[in-house]
């Protein structure tokens, strides 16, 4: 039942963000150079968080590396970012709350983007989050979860490094 409810809280950041944004439209509008770069900067965080909790994992390095080359090619954000706060789940509350705080900032920052437009896929990015949290909690362990993190921690930032080379750069002028 916390599961569900931490859930609940943290992609309840993807609707809190869609209720900011529609009142602020004229400010993300002028804004949205700085909302771009701190999507990428709050998953940057997220990836290093990650690696400084699990550092001394043996071969961390080479999990993190193979997560970097699936992030490049699969860009599947949301994915990974379930999978890491369902792996959290089974391993520390106080990493646990870390994680799950720069989820939510995340949230808020992504559905700044979806003002105007259709709110179906948020609506479907929510319901997807839902399943896989319930799934990897109860599909991982303790040694699998590690690894899996650091894998999911590295296609985060290989999602950075592609997206670096594919943002618009009329956001930035």
């Amino acid at each position: 039942m916390n599961i569900i409810l931490l859930a609940s809280a943290i992609f309840l950041g993807l609707l809190a963000g869609l209720i900011i944004a529609n009142f602020t439209k004229e400010e993300i509008s002028a804004n949205r150079r700085y909302f771009i770069l701190t999507k990428y900067l709050l998953l940057l965080v997220l990836s290093l968080t990650v690696i400084y909790f699990y550092k001394d994992h043996k071969f961390w390095y080479i999990y993190f590396l193979l997560g970097i080359i699936i992030g490049y090619f699969l860009r599947i954000l949301f994915l990974y970012l379930g999978i890491i706060l369902g792996s959290t789940i089974n391993l520390d509350n106080n990493k646990l709350l870390i994680v799950s705080s720069i989820i939510f900032l995340f949230g808020l920052i992504y559905s700044c983007n979806y003002v105007g437009k259709s709110k179906r896929f948020l609506i479907i990015l929510i319901i997807i989050n839902y399943l896989l949290l319930l799934i990897s909690t109860i599909t991982t362990t303790y040694i699998y979860s590690i690894q899996l993190i650091l894998i999911v921690s590295g296609a985060l930032l290989g999602n950075i490094i592609y997206s670096s080379f594919k943002i618009d750069s009329k956001a930035f002028r």
